[in-house]
């Protein structure tokens, strides 16, 4: 019990640290898209400019390695027919280095660029950390970039608004995205 109570108390500590150390502005629809290059788990240095090269991409922030849930979302998303008909590819981004990724990711037959964020510069940049675990790891959070570069949808699901939700359904997401598409 002892250490349930200690766990719980470090938990709390951390996630209010980490809220005291970055802004408390979050990113909005309309905000330009922070530009990134960050590594893939193949070795190769993926830039969010060139790899939308004028058209829609998804960013997906999280936790990855140790737990399921994240990778599983990826997996769902690759694997639906309602999302994969917007023809909206996905960026996977998360703190795990590209070594620890490339297994996981492998095992699981994930084909999205799975990106490494291991300075945090990109999760800090979305600021998506006010709302992460106990870890530190940011909880999910899917940002739609439009072809113009600029946030044309954003949840953040790891909110407490949203009750630190770990994984979507991939019809909602395809929803959303499908939503925001058309009023483009």
């Amino acid at each position: 019990m002892r250490k349930v109570v200690w766990f719980l108390l470090l938990w709390t500590v951390a996630g209010l640290l980490t809220a005291c150390a970055i802004s408390d502005q979050p990113l909005a629809v309309g905000d330009a898209a922070p530009d990134f290059s960050l590594e893939d788990t193949a070795g190769i240095t993926v830039s969010l400019d060139e790899f939308s090269n004028g058209r829609p991409v998804l960013l997906y922030l999280h936790m990855a390695v140790g737990w399921p849930s994240c990778l599983t979302q990826i997996v769902d998303l690759q694997n639906s027919q309602e999302f994969q008909s917007l023809d909206v590819p996905i960026l996977s981004i998360a703190f795990d280095s590209a070594a620890e990724m490339a297994p996981e990711g492998q095992a699981l037959g994930i084909t999205i660029p799975l990106l490494s964020d291991s300075d945090h510069s990109v999760s800090r940049a979305c600021n998506v950390l006010q709302w992460s675990v106990g870890t530190g790891e940011p909880g999910h959070t899917f940002i739609l970039v439009g072809a113009d570069g600029k946030i044309a949808w954003i949840q953040y699901y790891g909110a407490p608004e949203n009750r630190g939700v770990m994984y979507v359904d991939p019809l909602e997401i395809a929803a959303n995205v499908k939503a925001e598409l058309s009023n483009d």
